[in-house]
């Protein structure tokens, strides 16, 4: 090779590596925003997914007994003031609603 040429072969060296960096640039911002676009997708779908099962398990669980105004794993069975049945306290707190088949 001539060292007249060098000028020449540098310039299409430069404009090749910019090329290959716009290329890179380009491609990780896109994957960035797919990646993005595919989380919130799959996230999304968990969500849909959740509400399904927790309103299928719903109908086989029915409160462990009357007057309970609140039921809360850790907190125990709350209940109106005047209607306290001697089983509640003897329930396990985590433990408020036991499983029964839906009535068809």
């Amino acid at each position: 090779m001539e060292s007249s040429q060098l000028p020449e072969v540098l310039r299409r060296t430069d404009v090749i590596s910019y090329a290959l960096l716009a290329e890179i640039n380009h491609f990780h911002s896109e994957r960035t925003v797919d990646f993005k676009l595919a989380m919130q997708n799959y996230l999304r779908e968990q969500t849909v997914f959740y509400q399904k099962v927790c309103k299928l398990c719903s109908a086989y669980y029915v409160p462990c007994c009357q007057g309970i105004v609140s039921c809360s794993v850790g907190g125990g069975c709350q209940t109106s003031p005047n209607d306290t049945p001697a089983f509640i306290q003897e329930a396990p707190e985590a433990d408020c609603c036991r499983l029964e088949q839906p009535a068809h």
